[in-house]
């Protein structure tokens, strides 16, 4: 059920799987909770995945094994575009899924573990448990590792069991002591076993694991009520914690690193180089063939072929990456000025 990670924005990657979790219903499926509530934003939620994954698949996105660019264009999530604007990433992200097995595995565990946590706080309550959790796991994703792209469900998934864990602390009476001990404990199974398995692979997406978790718990606590409170006292809360989260998210916002499009600007400086070289080529067969005189070609080098390149290096020289990119940019740059 992991978020996973795809270093490179510009080509095919082959993905990483996540694990094969072994799940007995008897020791998953929650008891639901003694007052009747109908069920019903799990449904949605995990219909909107299987319907964003479908059409991906129809438009053409790999089924196994989808290329970066293409996640991308449905609106994973991935530093250098989310920072510039385009922070309705963090959002879509968790509709995105990386191949087959990667959203079977998520909406097997949404399919477990959402009916229970929404029938204990509510309809609009676990909309806005799932939808902060999950920003609050991009949001991480962002912080750790900015340069790769992310997409899933896992965030705001292991936020219900945060949400989860929150209410059984917070309304620990509101269930017998006899139902509660078996929740909490396939909950704390689930999480450590998906935190010790995420840890040692590189393309599981920790930091959503570990923000929806961590923001799951926080927005739990305060949304935890007994089960026998009212429906206005539930809605009053879920609205005014749904506003709290976003604007603490828009806020952390401000505060994450803004590092530029690397993939963006090598594909861009092949056009440059590509174009820069035939017309340099271009311009010396002139010459040879006396189609062109010495003066006319020194006019194109200083004034045609020159200016874009010597423009391509500043613009590398003053992107924002990180450490090691520069380290290539450095030598990138080295190359293009011996060549002006």
């Amino acid at each position: 059920m992991n978020d996973q990670l795809l270093p490179d924005p510009g080509s095919a990657v082959p993905i990483g799987q996540g694990p094969e979790i072994q799940l007995q219903p008897q020791e998953t499926h929650f008891e639901a909770p003694p007052l009747e509530r109908k069920v019903f934003v799990t449904w949605v939620l995990i219909a909107l995945n299987v319907a964003v994954f479908i059409v991906m698949a129809v438009a053409g996105v790999g089924l196994f094994d989808p290329a970066a660019d293409s996640l991308l264009r449905w609106g994973a999530d991935y530093g250098p575009l989310t920072t510039h604007g385009q922070w309705w990433r963090m959002f879509t992200s968790t509709f995105v899924h990386i191949g087959i097995l990667h959203i079977a595995m998520n909406m097997y565990i949404l399919f477990i573990s959402g009916p229970f946590v929404e029938k204990l706080f509510g309809n609009l309550g676990f909309a806005v448990l799932y939808l902060l959790a999950g920003l609050g796991g991009s949001l991480t994703s962002l912080a750790w590792h900015p340069m790769l792209v992310s997409a899933g469900a896992s965030g705001a998934i292991f936020g219900v069991y945060g949400g989860l864990l929150a209410y059984l602390l917070m309304q620990r009476n509101s269930i017998a002591a006899g139902r509660a001990g078996p929740i909490l404990k396939n909950a704390l199974v689930f999480i450590a076993f998906n935190l010790v398995y995420g840890a040692s692979k590189s393309n599981v997406d920790m930091g959503a694991h570990l923000g929806g978790i961590a923001t799951g718990f926080v927005v739990g606590c305060v949304l935890a009520q007994p089960i026998t409170a009212g429906v206005a006292s539930r809605l009053a809360r879920a609205g005014l914690v749904l506003a709290g989260g976003l604007a603490l998210v828009a806020f952390a916002t401000t505060r994450l690193p803004v590092y530029d499009d690397l993939q963006a600007e090598i594909r861009h400086f092949g056009k440059v180089e590509t174009d820069s070289l035939k017309l340099f080529s271009d311009s010396v067969q002139s010459v040879k063939a006396d189609k062109i005189s010495a003066t006319e070609f020194d006019d194109i080098v200083r004034h045609k072929l020159l200016p874009p390149w010597n423009a391509e290096i500043d613009v590398l020289n003053n992107m924002n990456l990180e450490q090691e990119q520069k380290g290539f940019v450095n030598q990138l740059v080295g190359y293009m000025r011996t060549r002006a």
